[in-house]
């Protein structure tokens, strides 16, 4: 394996990594968006992959049912590669990385009830172009990368991510977000739970 740039170890994957879109009739999981509506189409409409930018079209009324009351934690789900985070973990974000997300209210259910507390999709706002193309495997080869770009593996320039940057999606590879480790031991610190971390690659 190709030497990393130094300093590209300091980044990680941050976010919600099961699958909570997933199950059977018999999980009873049911996705609620002003009572109406199927969750893919309304994803399609309202977050789309990728995306960026602030959006302004969000329901007043946006509830998503847990599969277990025991999951609710501070990141208990991702929608469309937002976690849905607690209003705790929200303060903490933006006290550590002003300006990186946009919060869009939501309430989480739990047999017609709502779980105590609140809670926010994080639609991250900031994207750093930080990709090393030369020393990444794509997995559809296109100069310039076609976008959104899968990667079979992909390497950081850490040169290119501004000092600033402690939480943010990778450009042109929509569904990766990083966070500095100094970022994380922040988080892990302020004893938040249900986040998870991975290696970028």
């Amino acid at each position: 394996m190709s030497r990393k740039h130094p300093g590209a170890d300091e980044y990680l994957k941050i976010g919600d990594f099961a699958d909570n879109l997933t199950g059977t009739k018999a999980d009873k999981e049911r996705w609620v968006i002003d009572n109406a509506g199927r969750i893919g189409t309304f994803l399609i409409l309202a977050l789309p992959p990728g995306d960026t930018a602030r959006l302004n079209n969000w329901p007043s009324k946006f509830e998503v049912n847990a599969q277990q009351k025991s999951r609710i934690q501070d990141m208990p789900c991702c929608l469309a590669g937002r976690p849905v985070v607690s209003d705790r973990l929200r303060k903490l974000i933006e006290q550590l990385s002003p300006g990186a997300a946009q919060y869009l209210p939501v309430r989480i259910m739990w047999r017609g009830e709502p779980i105590g507390g609140r809670y926010w999709v994080a639609n991250w706002l900031r994207a750093v172009d930080c990709v090393d193309w030369a020393r990444s495997t794509p997995r559809i080869k296109s100069i310039p990368p076609v976008e959104p770009a899968f990667l079979e593996k992909m390497e950081i320039d850490p040169r290119k991510i501004p000092a600033t940057a402690q939480v943010f999606v990778v450009k042109h590879v929509p569904t990766t977000v990083l966070c500095t480790r100094k970022f994380r031991k922040a988080l892990d610190d302020a004893g938040m739970v249900g986040v998870q971390y991975l290696d970028y690659e």
